[in-house]
């Protein structure tokens, strides 16, 4: 049973809502991540737990794949909704519920285009963030190595 057309149209345009949704979630979840990563801390000590905590969830295979696969997911994401906004920019309607239609989408998927753009921007940024915390780390430590000396 393959339902309708307008009932395989309602379940798409659901699966597609389900994905933005979910989209939308994994970028406040990796804006949280970096705004930890940014928060000054008061000590080496504190900081080298942060890190060794990060570093311990990154070796584990199953988090490292599901990273990639987020990244992937949000550039197909990005690039999907960049590619149906010039598609639609190129409609030339002459009525106004046809064109208003038009807009509707280009708004959303300029939306979607920012959702998945800032995804992957802080996915960048938060590696970039870890990186240098962990050397900040590694620094402070040899210099605290060296003063003991």
């Amino acid at each position: 049973y393959m339902g309708t057309l307008s009932e395989c149209l309602f379940f798409f345009e659901f699966c597609a809502m389900f994905l933005w949704l979910l989209a939308y979630a994994l970028m406040l979840f990796e804006a949280a991540l970096v705004l930890i990563l940014i928060i000054p801390l008061p000590s080496n000590t504190l900081r080298g737990y942060l890190v060794r905590a990060y570093t311990a969830v990154w070796k584990n295979a199953n988090v490292r794949n599901s990273v990639y696969a987020v990244i992937a997911i949000q550039t197909l994401l990005f690039a999907d909704s960049l590619r149906t906004i010039s598609h639609l920019d190129e409609h030339n309607h002459h009525g106004d519920i046809a064109e208003m239609v038009d807009r509707i989408r280009i708004l959303r998927n300029q939306r979607n285009a920012y959702i998945s753009g800032f995804g992957l921007f802080l996915v960048l940024i938060g590696m970039r963030l870890l990186g240098l915390m962990g050397q900040l780390h590694a620094a402070r430590e040899s210099v605290k190595a060296a003063k003991k000396a």
